[in-house]
């Protein structure tokens, strides 16, 4: 999709391909932001006893109210929606302050060193495969997480692709959500001439990729289901599930 004028832009690696896609930066209404956790799977019964079985990773959905108080920034919104198409094309919601601090960053290993501040490690562990969004005043980059590791008082985190070196003057640091907005229409309320409340829905991505449109059941990215039906994360194509 075409991107909207005026939007920060981040570039999202796949393998050996590469993308542009828009930043959500505008904060929400916090009084009234909701972030949902939902997992995919199944229940079996076996004689008396009962097994559950999930289906690919927990995703978050996001619901967000939005007031505008002026029309410039309404119609910023709704042409930031639809160049998305709705639920279509993706784009990265970034946080608005600064969730963790960022000691060291190494562009040749790819690491960056976070200091610990009680990060637990469910927290670090969840995070792996999600990305990382770091502000340096300017502009942002985005990069996924691939592992991570603690060391005295700070954690390393390993990223798939290496961070550029003008993020050593970083103001902000946080975890980028992938998204498609989960709605097809965007519902506006003018309470005035100029003022414009909104209710937004987006859902985070786990595991896209991109595929060839010839051979579209064939796996490009690396890891999961070749042909996307069954959230088994862990398979390479042909998946035995499917």
């Amino acid at each position: 999709g075409a991107l909207p004028a005026g939007v920060q832009t981040v570039e999202h690696f796949s393998g050996e391909n590469s993308t542009f896609y828009p930043v959500l930066e505008r904060s929400p209404s916090f009084e009234s932001v909701v972030w949902e956790n939902t997992i995919s799977g199944d229940e079996a019964q076996y004689g008396i006893g009962r097994e559950r079985y999930a289906y690919g990773d927990s995703r978050t959905q996001f619901i967000m109210q939005y007031k505008f108080l002026n029309r410039s920034d309404a119609f910023d919104m709704i042409n930031f929606f639809q160049s998305r198409g709705g639920r279509l094309h993706p784009f990265f919601l970034v946080p608005p302050t600064t969730e963790f601090t960022i000691t060291e960053v190494d562009t040749a290993e790819r690491t960056i060193v976070v200091s610990d501040n009680s990060l637990q490690d469910d927290y670090l562990d969840d995070s792996i495969g999600r990305y990382v969004s770091v502000h340096n005043g300017s502009s942002y980059a985005v990069r996924q997480i691939e592992s991570w590791s603690r060391s005295g008082s700070s954690v390393i985190v390993v990223l798939k692709d290496a961070l550029p070196s003008t993020v050593s003057s970083l103001k902000r640091a946080g975890i980028a959500h992938l998204c498609r907005f989960n709605q097809d229409e965007m519902m506006e309320t003018w309470t005035t001439a100029n003022v414009m409340e909104s209710g937004i829905m987006a859902i985070e991505l786990i595991g896209e990729g991109l595929v060839s449109m010839e051979s579209p059941v064939e796996a490009v990215s690396s890891g999961g289901c070749a042909q996307m039906l069954c959230g088994n994360t862990n398979a390479s194509a042909p998946c035995p599930k499917c």
